[in-house]
Parts: structure tokens; sequence; C-alpha cells
């Protein structure tokens, strides 16, 4: 019998859910986004401290607001290069790093 917890970060196909990043407007702020981090057994809080050195902001841990038992990192402005770099250098693979940029640039 497969445990709760392994069926939360697992689709149905059996294929570990891939970490996203995402970059969002949020309010009058830009905010990047990471979840999906503890299918590679990272822990929050190490994570939200490493990613604080790593982009030079602030970061919060919050619930995801799609699955309540998961967490999801909060950090000030677009970091998504330095947030990509510091979970490579934590172990997860490249191609489970999927970034979504949802930020509109206005065009002069």
């Amino acid at each position: 019998m497969a445990s709760t917890f392994s069926a939360l970060i697992t689709n149905r196909e059996g294929k570990p859910i891939p970490t996203l990043v995402d970059v969002a407007p949020h309010h009058h702020r830009v905010v990047t986004c990471i979840s999906g981090f503890e299918t590679f057994c990272l822990d929050a809080d190490s994570l939200a401290e490493a990613l604080e050195i790593a982009c030079d902001s602030s970061s919060a841990i919050q619930p995801d607001p799609e699955n309540s038992e998961l967490k999801r990192i909060v950090v000030r402005g677009e970091r998504f290069k330095a947030a990509v770099t510091c979970l490579i250098a934590m172990g997860v693979p490249r191609r489970w790093i999927e970034v979504i940029n949802r930020r509109v640039r206005k065009r002069r």
C-alpha cells in the first residue's frame, strides 16, 4: 500500500511532479514561487534559507493553494535564474524543473 505522501508527489502515470518555478505579478510586485520540491526530499526551511542567500532577497514559506498538504516558497523579485541554479545545486535534475514566466512586460 502506497503512502499518502508518495501519492501527493506523483501523477497518475507514476512520474514525479516537476518542480515549478513560477514568476508572477503579486499586487504591485513580482514574486518567484517555487513548489513541488517535496518530490526530491528537500526541506522547506533549508531550501528557503538557501534561496535567500542565492537570490539575495527575502523568502516566505506558504501552503500551496492547489494542494494544502504541500508547501511553496515565495521569493520577492524576478529571480528564476538564481532559483533554478540553487535547485540544481541542491540535487534537483534540470529536466524536472519547469519555469513559467507569467509576467507581462509593457512595450513602449
